[in-house]
């Protein structure tokens, strides 16, 4: 009885220690804090896919809203740029070797730069 409770124990605190160091390396991105959670969440899992260190996520104000340009970065110069709105929903995409320029028909040459709110 004594060896199974201390298993549970040796478990219990393996599981802590293991959620403690997910916390953590989730913790070091420095995301702006007034970036929506589901931004935030995508970005995340953004920053797991590239491994290009120039990679980031811009905000801009594009057709009187706020969008969030994920950029790969200069190591992937064909890939498209996905562009989300304040609720995480896809507007589009941006650049790729067709070049895409356009959002919901609308140059993006219209956007305004606001701030970064993260990069690699």
């Amino acid at each position: 009885m004594k060896f199974i409770l201390k298993m549970k124990k040796n478990i219990l605190l393996l599981l802590t220690a293991l959620s403690m160091i997910g916390f953590v390396a989730c913790s070091k991105l420095d995301i702006d804090k007034e970036t929506p959670d589901c931004i935030k969440f995508k970005i995340e899992t953004f920053n797991e896919e590239m491994a290009c260190d120039s990679a980031k996520v811009d905000l801009y104000t594009f057709l009187r809203e706020d969008v969030y340009l994920f950029d790969a970065g200069a190591c992937t110069p064909d890939t498209t740029m996905p562009v989300y709105n304040f609720d995480c929903v896809k507007l589009g995409e941006l650049g790729g070797y067709k070049n895409v320029t356009k959002i919901s028909e609308k140059p993006w040459s219209q956007a305004v730069f606001v701030k970064t709110v993260w990069k690699k």
